[in-house]
């Protein structure tokens, strides 16, 4: 059992997991250590999430203003990863080309997408 009281507000961690239909955080300070949210389905348009927001401002006073840091996962469909071979070219060429052409590369890209690019080491054949 971890003794809440004694972890200091600049070293707590919270570990958060958001899914289209749960919120799930991990942190010490919370009662048995995981605490978990239902959530509506997100809106189509994605603008605003009522349900995210309140499950946020929820667990945010669970927390209290203690400070600390928080790791965040988006779980799908809210977030797809893919790895995709292409012909050798910039990064900033590579990141204009999947946002150009999200939906021929990622399934569920419907509507504006935000794409990261990280290279893969080069593997010695």
């Amino acid at each position: 059992m971890v003794n809440r009281s004694r972890i200091p507000s600049k070293h707590a961690r919270t570990g958060v997991a958001i899914s289209a239909t749960e919120l799930v955080a991990v942190d010490a300070r919370l009662r048995g250590g995981v605490w978990r949210a239902p959530l509506d389905p997100p809106p189509s348009d994605m603008a605003h999430w009522p349900s995210l927001a309140t499950a946020l401002s929820d667990l945010s006073r669970m927390l209290g203003d203690a400070g600390g840091t928080v790791d965040s996962a988006l779980m799908p469909p809210l977030a797809e990863v893919r790895r995709l071979t292409l012909p050798p070219m910039r990064e900033d060429d590579m990141r204009r080309l999947l946002s150009r052409n999200a939906s021929k590369y990622f399934v569920g890209a419907r509507s504006a997408q935000i794409v990261g690019v990280s290279l893969a080491p080069i593997a010695d054949v």
